[in-house]
């Protein structure tokens, strides 16, 4: 599982073999401690008591990291639940950077499963449904998260007292309002509660939370025009979570890997969206054009030129999977043309080929005409 991600705040997999009946997994080295040796080596007085504690900047630091890699695992396809977060599990260099280590536990969300086959878990840490009692989703993993930052922010190790969390009592936390202590406080227990339907609905919502620091933020918003699957048009407000860019050095070989993989995610969402148009769960209405192409580059390039790469992929990949349907006039249409051919011993005649493209031609014609149509709306004041 873990040789297949990438990520700035996971360790790098160089290799995995077998030998004698065993797995070996050979890692990138991390210099550095672990969470729970950092935590057994701070000793922070406070009212005259030896507690094991750290400050609210150094733990907001630690938890927004593994917000990021764990919204990355959760965003992933299928999800992967990590389920086994502890300060054991949480590797820190001498700059603060956070490492997210062995993934013993993980397994990936399977829709529609009442409950994991095995409950597994590290008791203070595990949510509730790890269990037995139902599958683990990506909830699961904002309830360990959410006892990881109560852990660190009181000193009190949850595994002597499983589901039981006292108050955070962050009065007087340097840099931070007494009301955005209440706010961070809430949050943090919301994420602890028994019932997972109760929890925050994504690592992504977590880290912006904890990113605020309970700090109200005022903005003016116009909601947006869209279409809807049932082709109804409706108006939404939208939240994106952005990180900011990072850049690494990779070796060639590790390039190429890196991009036969992002190339392979694409090809994947595209054909996913080709068979959702085909069976009528995404309406023919969210196809764009020329137009639609080139807002959507025009809005890349003020995001990066990250985002304009990712963009090239995702033209290229959707027309080169265009280009593969057996539609008359494209490289699909022709091999569908020589498979019949094969099928049959003997060409068709040459009346029927030209028939055969000059439908082709037609199709993408209205196909054409079809999306600019589309786009031409989407620019009308009603859709603006």
């Amino acid at each position: 599982m873990l040789a297949g991600l990438k990520h700035d705040n996971l360790p790098g997999i160089y290799d995995y073999f077998t030998d004698a009946g065993r797995w070996y997994v050979v890692m990138e080295f991390i210099e550095g401690e672990t969470l729970e040796t950092y935590l057994n080596n701070i000793k922070v007085s406070l009212a005259g008591t030896s507690v094991d504690r750290l400050p609210l900047e150094k733990t907001l630091a630690i938890g927004i990291q593994l917000c990021t890699v764990l919204d990355y695992l959760h965003t992933r396809q299928p999800p992967i639940i990590f389920r086994d977060l502890k300060p054991a599990n949480v590797m820190l260099n001498s700059d603060g950077h956070v490492y997210l280590i062995d993934f013993g536990i993980a397994r990936h969300f399977k829709p529609g499963q009442a409950k994991d086959t095995i409950a597994l878990g590290s008791p203070g840490y595990a949510a509730p449904e790890q269990y037995g009692k139902a599958q683990t989703t990506p909830r699961s993993d904002i309830y360990s998260l959410g006892a990881l930052l109560h852990h660190m922010l009181t000193g009190n190790d949850p595994s002597f007292t499983p589901f039981r969390f006292g108050p955070l009592q962050l009065q007087g936390s340097p840099g931070i309002p007494p009301m955005q202590e209440a706010a961070l406080e809430t949050q943090i227990m919301q994420m602890l509660d028994m019932d997972a339907s109760n929890r925050p609905a994504n690592m992504a919502f977590v880290k912006l939370e904890l990113e605020r620091k309970g700090q109200l933020v005022h903005a003016d918003v116009t909601p947006q025009a869209g279409v809807a699957e049932s082709g109804e048009t409706i108006y939404q407000v939208g939240v994106a979570v952005l990180d900011p860019t990072s850049y690494r050095r990779v070796s060639i070989s590790d390039g190429v890997r890196d991009a036969f993989v992002m190339t392979g995610e694409r090809t994947q969402e595209t054909i996913g969206v080709v068979g959702k148009l085909f069976s009528g769960r995404v309406s023919v209405r969210q196809l764009q054009g020329a137009v639609g192409i080139s807002r959507a580059a025009g809005e890349a390039v003020r995001k990066g030129p990250l985002a304009v790469i990712s963009l090239m992929v995702l033209i290229s990949v959707n027309l080169g999977i265009l280009n593969l349907l057996p539609i008359p006039i494209l490289d699909g249409g022709n091999i569908l043309l020589l498979t019949l051919e094969g099928i049959r011993r003997r060409d068709f005649s040459m009346a029927f080929k030209e028939r055969f493209v000059q439908v082709g031609f037609v199709f993408l014609l209205v196909l054409f005409a079809y999306v600019m149509y589309n786009d031409v709306v989407r620019m009308l004041p009603t859709h603006s």
